[in-house]
């Protein structure tokens, strides 16, 4: 039953209504608010803003719009291409040469025309097309000469002359364009050519060529990019070249006549340096540059060995120490002229790697341990013209990874012992001298030489006295440690001192002890106790006469 009407209760809710308004009117006089943004302000909050223009069917369908645009096609193109040539293969499989030929040019020719169409008007589409296009003009041509036993165009002169005419061609286009995904479909092209050609030399004159190509629009276009992916093409052609150019349908194994290869090995690393005289210094150290360096040093090294072994086995001590000099060469001329710092860094330690195996290769183990030590002082006065650390990092690591390698691997020599330890000695000083050229902050590396130096030294000694003589050669060390100390006023060295004389006493009192003529304990025992006895009393008048502060002083390097 429906409830009866009653004006009354809708004049009371419009009473109470009103009554709700002039409350709320006077407590916002009261508050000072005069408009809504007011109270968002009092209480915190932000405005919340209502957007009432509808969602663009646009942003809802864009990917399927991209997809449909671009994904669609490259796809269309590559399965029309792949088309067109399994129909000039099954021609050309039925005998008829000349007409699978025609068919390849007169789909070039179409599609050619039809991308000039779409040039302004759909650019992506044209982009397709002409790659699609010159793929297929390489392909046709390709057809004339190469993979058929009854070519065209049987002439091995012009066969594989218009297929290098078709690579520059795509290469002329391309840049034309600045289409860089055709710039490096030609480089591909352009070294599958040269291997197709297979003429020993002139493939590799072509290759060669190629780099070059690569890295001066590399430079033109301000495109490190292209360096980049022709360094990895370039070395992978010459590899394929080198194990036999299986692409040109011989077998794989190493070639025995491409001596002549390793040449253009040291012209392929010169052209890839370029881009580090030719970048800004701020990107020097980013990623891609970084990889162009690891890049082509690897490549060159890889494949210089590879060249080594097929052909100069008995030289290769010669060839790493012209490698040596090469990579050495650059780096000197590369910090000359830029002032870079990792990039001379980098090609310098390449030739200190190359140096190792050519001073194993001339002298041989153990006499090689005594050449490598004498070349971390190489390294250090190296790093210190170039002011890298870097270089002192790396040679520390090398110079330990040596010195643990001749402890494993090596009969121990009086020589090669007092090497390491004069050599670590040596590098910590000259680093000392000049830490602010080489702008180290930390004392670590100079630390780590020096404890190199304090083991190998004992170990030297050890090894070249005769067993009742080591207590008495370790005491004249410790005394030669604290007499370095007093003339270049360094604390490490009174360190080295204090450590030599505690493996003194424990080696005295665990071995010497027992085995030694009575004669030689007493010396030993008398002459340690007066060395150790000086140094006490040293400390002591150096305590009175000059008091704490001078001895803080002396405490800092000089």
């Amino acid at each position: 039953m429906t409830e009866p009407h009653r004006p009354g209760i809708r004049r009371d809710l419009h009473e109470v209504i009103d009554d709700l308004e002039s409350r709320v009117r006077r407590l916002e006089q009261h508050l000072e608010l005069t408009s809504p943004a007011d109270i968002l302000t009092l209480t915190g909050s932000e405005p919340v803003s209502v957007s009432t223009t509808p969602t663009s069917p646009t942003d809802r369908t864009g990917l399927e719009s991209r997809i449909g645009e671009y994904g669609l096609a490259w796809i269309g193109s590559a399965v029309l291409l792949l088309g067109i040539m399994f129909s000039m293969a099954y021609l050309q499989s039925q005998g008829s040469s000349l007409l699978s030929s025609l068919l390849g040019f007169a789909v070039v020719t179409g599609l050619h025309r039809i991308a000039r169409r779409w040039e302004e008007s759909v650019p992506h589409l044209f982009r397709v097309s002409m790659i699609s296009a010159l793929l297929l003009l390489w392909y046709t041509i390709l057809r004339l000469h190469f993979f058929t036993e009854s070519p065209l165009i049987p002439d091995t002169f012009i066969g594989p002359g218009l297929l290098v005419a078709a690579t520059g061609y795509q290469f002329w286009f391309s840049l034309r364009h600045e289409a860089r995904i055709q710039i490096i479909l030609a480089l591909i092209m352009g070294i599958a050519s040269a291997l197709l050609i297979d003429a020993g030399w002139l493939t590799l004159l072509l290759i060669t060529g190629l780099a070059f190509i690569a890295v001066f629009n590399a430079e033109r276009q301000k495109w490190p990019g292209l360096v980049m992916a022709a360094i990895p093409l370039v070395y992978t052609g010459h590899l394929v070249w080198l194990l036999g150019n299986p692409i040109a349908g011989h077998g794989l194994e190493l070639r025995p006549d491409g001596s002549f290869g390793l040449i253009f090995l040291f012209l392929y690393a010169i052209l890839f340096v370029r881009p580090a005289y030719t970048n800004p210094p701020e990107s020097s150290v980013d990623l891609p540059s970084i990889t162009l360096i690891i890049f082509n040093c690897l490549g060159f090294v890889s494949l210089a060995t590879l060249s080594v072994i097929a052909h100069f086995p008995a030289q290769y001590a010669a060839v790493a120490l012209l490698g040596t000099a090469f990579y050495l060469a650059i780096s000197i001329n590369l910090w000359m002229r830029t002032r870079l710092q990792f990039a001379p860094a980098m090609y310098a330690g390449f030739g200190f790697m190359t140096l190792t195996i050519s001073i194993y290769g001339f002298t041989g183990i153990p006499d090689a341990f005594f050449w490598l030590s004498l070349q971390g002082l190489l390294v250090v006065s190296l790093a210190l013209w170039f002011r890298s650390k870097i270089l002192v990092i790396g040679n520390i690591l090398i110079f330990s990874t040596i010195m643990l390698s001749y402890l494993l691997v090596s009969s121990s020599s009086d020589a090669v012992n007092f090497s390491f330890a004069l050599v670590s000695l040596a590098s910590a000083r000259i680093m000392n001298w000049q830490q602010e050229r080489l702008t180290l902050r930390t004392e670590l590396m100079r630390n780590l030489y020096l404890l190199i130096a304090f083991g190998f030294m004992l170990y030297a000694v050890q090894q070249a006295v005769p067993g009742q003589m080591v207590s008495l050669a370790w005491t004249v060390t410790a005394a030669t440690y604290f007499v370095m100390s007093l003339i270049l006023r360094n604390i490490k060295y009174r360190a080295m001192a204090i450590g030599t004389m505690l493996a003194t006493v424990g080696y005295l009192f665990l071995i010497d002890l027992a085995r030694l003529d009575p004669i030689v304990r007493v010396a030993a025992f008398l002459f340690l106790g007066v060395i150790a006895l000086s140094v006490s009393m040293y400390y002591t008048r150096f305590r009175q006469n000059h008091g704490r502060e001078e001895e803080s002083e002396l405490i800092q390097d000089p």
